[in-house]
């Protein structure tokens, strides 16, 4: 996977802003999760990639965010497609310590990350 791992923070109620050098324009994705966890300062972590995310690397983002928190993972989920492949559903399956929650659709003003 492409890219090193990175974090944000913002003033609580505030969006985090990430600042872009001007250039020549690429489509670039970004995953991203908000990591709370009782006594633990609350964080962002987030990856960006050129193109799109597939289902692959999103197992891998998962994979990643579990071995940087060293714990279990409880994801809430929006409803893209590469969410809900037959291959996510699997890599879900074969991982015990995870958990996912879908959101309704169309609701990003549930999703902390948006």
């Amino acid at each position: 996977m492409t890219g090193a791992w990175s974090r944000t923070w913002a003033p609580v109620g505030q969006r985090p802003v990430l600042h872009v050098v001007r250039g020549r324009p690429v489509k670039m994705s970004m995953a991203a999760v908000c990591c709370y966890r009782r006594g633990h300062v609350s964080r962002m972590l987030f990856r960006t990639r050129p193109g799109w995310y597939r289902d692959r690397d999103l197992v891998a983002f998962v994979d990643g965010v579990h071995r940087v928190l060293g714990a279990p993972v409880i994801l809430v989920w929006g409803n893209l497609a590469a969410h809900r492949s037959g291959r996510m559903r699997a890599a879900i399956e074969a991982r015990k310590w995870l958990e996912v929650e879908y959101l309704p659709c169309c609701a990003p003003e549930l999703n902390p990350v948006e």
